[in-house]
């Protein structure tokens, strides 16, 4: 590992396939070196709103946005429990074609990560997920000038942090990335 990257913050949305082949990545990164991911919401509802539509908060279930709330309730918890449920959101809906938004399949998916299936209807039920999305999805528009996923940020001096509109990294992987991700080989 370079000396000094030992954790990212990853912005995910979870209906973008991108953001959720590149968590596989990551997360195979991590196994191998030991990176820290802290899971930072990015809502793809919100940055391609066409004016005069609802904000996704503003709407009783969003397709990314509800399962982001979710998140965010569980973050707060243990952020391990957040890491499992965007896999379980990701694996169900780019693999499985289930609807992670779906409140069936959210209770079923919170079930099989070793959470409560309450869990969606509380984070639901409670405003300041709505503000934990919305603050971690400004900071990267504002911050980083987001207007995709997946975004990955390291450490200074080392940024690299935008990608495409919900398209594959454009990005080179950093030297201690494991080797299959290194320049196709």
């Amino acid at each position: 590992m370079i000396e000094g990257i030992n954790q990212v913050d990853f912005y995910f949305d979870p209906m973008c396939p991108y953001a959720y082949q590149t968590s596989l990545w990551i997360r195979e990164v991590r196994r191998q070196n030991g990176l820290h991911i802290d899971w930072k919401f990015f809502s793809l509802e919100e940055i391609n709103r066409p004016e005069g539509k609802k904000h996704p908060w503003e709407r009783e279930i969003g397709y990314g946005w509800s399962p982001m709330r979710v998140a965010a309730r569980l973050r707060r918890r243990d952020a391990d429990l957040c890491d499992a449920w965007y896999l379980a959101c990701g694996r169900a809906l780019h693999e499985e074609g289930r609807k992670p938004h779906d409140p069936e399949v959210a209770r079923a998916l919170l079930v099989e990560i070793g959470a409560s299936a309450d869990d969606w209807d509380e984070a639901l039920a409670d405003p300041t997920t709505h503000d934990e999305v919305k603050a971690d999805h400004f900071h990267a528009v504002d911050t980083y000038g987001g207007f995709g996923v997946p975004i990955i940020v390291f450490p200074p001096p080392n940024r690299i942090v935008r990608s495409r509109p919900c398209s594959a990294p454009w990005w080179s992987p950093p030297p201690w990335a494991p080797r299959p991700w290194h320049s196709g080989t």
